[in-house]
């Protein structure tokens, strides 16, 4: 399937303009600039919700409503710290660590509606997403585990228990691939696992970390928690799901302006993952023996329409 056709290019820097499809009554919204920003718009009797994070200080944590922060996440440095983030003795301090940092407002992803022309009569909403990762090796010779975007149906489940390491925070030897787990990830890893096709890789994962679909990012000059010395390791990633086609594609980019050509595109229909009809949407990641530090810099997303739950 071709990826979507783009309206316009995101702009340089953190104040990010982010882009939605005109699918399934969505309309072209521009994300908010100003820090934990977010707001509402109504056209043709469709809601759509956008907010914006174009760095996050230290005062997020206190400010009611901004992010709900698990496991070992932090916020300094004005980014959120998805694991520790710290050069003192790497070893005693970023080994085996997971965290999450999740939206605390839940998105209506899916409804049930008799006159939709899709074969089961539901109808899901589209989204768009971009941020600014940044995953760095506090130790030059190493580098893992993994980091991921994560769309779950709790917002305020913790990291579960054993999921360090290859797990990104996800799942655990005992849950991984359960159903039961309700969540859909677009996972940036950075440790081959047997079922991985190298160390530097996307994949889309629903419920597992052995993904639906993988591809390796060399081929498109990518490198993940690089070696390079004079790469600070930062990325930008965005990501369109068409609720319509129930496809989602993955763009990523060195600098502000997304390419052409998407890392990664797949058939992911949410209504068939989530344990309800909303959705939380936020990051996860994980150190093992390996580890670096997976930082994000900057998030806005839009989507339509946003539920009333609010996760405190």
């Amino acid at each position: 399937m071709a990826p979507p056709r783009r309206g316009q290019r995101a702009a340089t820097g953190l104040a990010v303009l982010l882009l939605l499809y005109a699918i399934s009554a969505c309309s072209l919204l521009p994300a908010a600039r100003a820090q934990a920003t977010a707001f509402t718009s109504t056209r043709n009797g469709s809601e759509f919700s956008t907010f914006s994070f174009p760095s996050f200080g230290n005062s997020l944590r206190q400010l009611p409503g901004n992010l709900t922060v698990l496991g070992n996440a932090t916020v300094n440095a004005n980014a959120l710290q998805i694991t520790p983030d710290t050069r003192n003795d790497p070893e005693k301090f970023l080994i085996n660590q997971t965290g999450r940092v999740m939206y605390p407002r839940a998105y209506v992803l899916w409804a049930a509606n008799a006159s939709n022309t899709s074969a089961d009569g539901r109808r899901l909403a589209s989204f768009s997403t971009v941020f600014k990762v940044n995953l760095f090796r506090a130790t030059p010779s190493v580098k893992g585990e993994g980091f991921a975007f994560l769309i779950a149906s709790d917002g305020a489940a913790p990291p579960p228990p054993g999921s360090h390491g290859g797990y990104l925070g996800l799942t655990n030897a005992s849950t991984d691939g359960s159903a039961a787990n309700g969540f859909a990830a677009v996972e940036l890893d950075t440790v081959k696992q047997p079922y991985d096709p190298d160390d530097n890789h996307v994949g889309l994962d629903v419920n597992g970390v052995r993904s639906k679909v993988v591809a390796s990012l060399t081929p498109f000059g990518i490198d993940l928690a690089t070696n390079n010395t004079k790469d600070d390791g930062s990325h930008m990633v965005w990501i369109d799901y068409n609720g319509t086609a129930r496809h989602v594609w993955v763009y990523m980019a060195k600098n502000g302006s997304r390419p052409d050509t998407p890392v990664l595109d797949a058939p992911l229909d949410l209504s068939r993952v989530l344990l309800g009809k909303t959705a939380y949407f936020g990051f996860s990641a994980s150190t093992g023996v390996l580890y670096q530090l997976n930082c994000l810099h900057s998030w806005d997303l839009t989507g339509c329409p946003r539920s009333s739950t609010t996760r405190s």
